[in-house]
């Protein structure tokens, strides 16, 4: 089935969850509306009532969230209780928030090891255990979490930037004058949050670090921050897109779209397949999921693409006229470019010190690894590589006569073995204990070197060397 999509279509398509299992909370529990949100008057225009929504009881069309709301029920997602309400004033627990991160991105990793205060019958046990996974929650130092306890402003803010991941300058600081009581990071997070126009604070400055976000409250942040989620297994085209996308489930072909922010291949593509076709994504691209056989990039330009399988098992192909710009590689991967492929294909390799299996097949201008004595990393290439700097122990193959024109072994690459089919041009070797062929490869500077390394004809004694 193919749809496609205006820019205001394409909004209608953001989704979240907001709740616990229907009628879990106690209906005591249930706070005044906020009417006079500090968030509201950004978007109370933008989100006027959509006819034809399922409607609750205490929304009322003018409310600064009724637009957020009523989208999203229409999906299937959102709900609220028994009675018919949705109760947008109570504040959203650890528990609640975990359940809707996890429906926006469709995380399927869970941790082995969950919160003392987590139980295995708990309705959130399963939610959270994706959190800790994901990056996103975690315990104390007493291996508690309280899953039950309001989620803090100054919470939401920190998990919701590693959820998002958001490249900011790490200088930056937020301009609200309560947050002496905070960490760092979460400074940081808030600071990245607010310069965005995700967040917003109250008047006098403050942004209330410890006070609570409210079901509507983050519905409307949330609203902010995806422009666009898919869901459905299909061809779609969303034209131009301010914000960022997320596609959490296999088998979507995203065609003809301008994505004015981060695009999101999460867990929920699992290990089945994806397509970007003429696509341009003008933040980051990032790859949580996907298999052997599966994220396909046609005709499309991305940016900074930074992969990170749960498993390391997923294969990105380039074709047409694909352009990609630095990649970051937190995880074992297969980069391929196409016989068909006309445009740059991919840019700089970054390898994360995480030993990963790694395979390179097409031209490549400079790939490297940062300095770590961290061992274990399986890298093959096959085609060329301009300059290949390893800072890390590593198992290097060369196939079918592949070549690589600079080769730079740093002090901590040491222990490295280089073997296979193919040519270095120059090596420039710092490591001690590194091997190539099978043959111990001294420092400094060595000229061209062919693999496989020839041996030498048997002498009259009958030994034999290696050139």
């Amino acid at each position: 089935m193919k749809r496609n999509f205006t820019a205001a279509l394409a909004a209608m398509l953001l989704v979240t969850g907001l709740l616990s299992p229907v009628g879990s909370m106690n209906a005591s529990a249930a706070e005044a509306l906020k009417e006079n949100s500090p968030d509201s008057a950004a978007t109370k225009v933008e989100n006027e009532p959509i006819i034809g929504l399922k409607a609750f009881t205490d929304v009322s069309p003018s409310h600064w969230a009724a637009g957020p709301l009523q989208r999203w029920s229409a999906n299937g997602i959102i709900s609220g209780y028994d009675d018919g309400s949705f109760r947008p004033g109570k504040e959203v627990t650890k528990a609640e928030f975990a359940a809707i991160m996890n429906r926006i991105f469709n995380y399927q990793e869970q941790s082995d090891k969950v919160p003392a205060d987590v139980q295995a019958t708990d309705w959130y046990k399963n939610d959270i255990a994706k959190g800790i996974a994901a990056g996103y929650l975690s315990s104390d130092q007493k291996n508690n979490i309280y899953p039950s306890k309001a989620l803090s402003r100054a919470e939401a803010a920190l998990a919701l930037e590693k959820v998002f991941r958001f490249n900011a300058d790490k200088s930056s600081t937020a301009a609200f004058t309560d947050l002496n009581g905070v960490s760092d990071e979460t400074a940081k997070a808030i600071a990245v949050l607010s310069s965005a126009g995700f967040v917003k604070g109250y008047p006098g400055g403050l942004f209330k670090p410890d006070g609570g976000i409210t079901r509507a409250e983050l519905a409307q942040l949330a609203d902010r921050m995806v422009s666009g989620l898919l869901l459905k297994s299909e061809e779609t085209s969303l034209g131009t897109v301010k914000g960022n996308v997320v596609i959490n489930r296999a088998d979507v072909i995203l065609k003809d779209t301008v994505i004015q922010g981060n695009l999101y291949l999460t867990e929920g593509v699992a290990d089945g397949n994806a397509k970007l076709e003429g696509v341009k994504v003008t933040g980051t691209t990032f790859v949580r999921g996907g298999g052997e056989q599966s994220i396909g990039l046609h005709h499309t330009s991305l940016g900074l693409l930074q992969v990170a399988k749960p498993n390391g098992k997923v294969r990105i192909y380039a074709s047409g006229s694909t352009a990609v710009g630095t990649v970051q590689l937190l995880s074992g991967a297969i980069l391929e470019e196409s016989s068909d492929l006309t445009g740059a294909g991919f840019g700089d390799v970054e390898m994360d010190v995480v030993p990963h299996n790694i395979s390179l097949r097409g031209t490549f201008g400079a790939v490297r690894s940062a300095d770590s004595a961290v061992s274990g990393s399986l890298l093959r290439i096959l085609g060329t590589v301009g300059s290949l700097t390893l800072g890390s122990p590593t198992q290097l193959t060369l196939e079918n006569n592949s070549q690589v024109a600079a080769l730079i072994l740093s002090a901590s690459a040491g222990g490295t073995t280089i073997q296979g089919s193919g040519s270095v041009t120059t090596i420039d070797n710092k490591a001690d204990g590194v091997t190539i062929g099978g043959v111990a490869l001294k420092k400094g500077n060595t000229g061209k070197t062919t693999l496989p390394i020839a041996s030498s004809a048997p002498s009259s004694s009958g030994n034999v060397g290696p050139i």
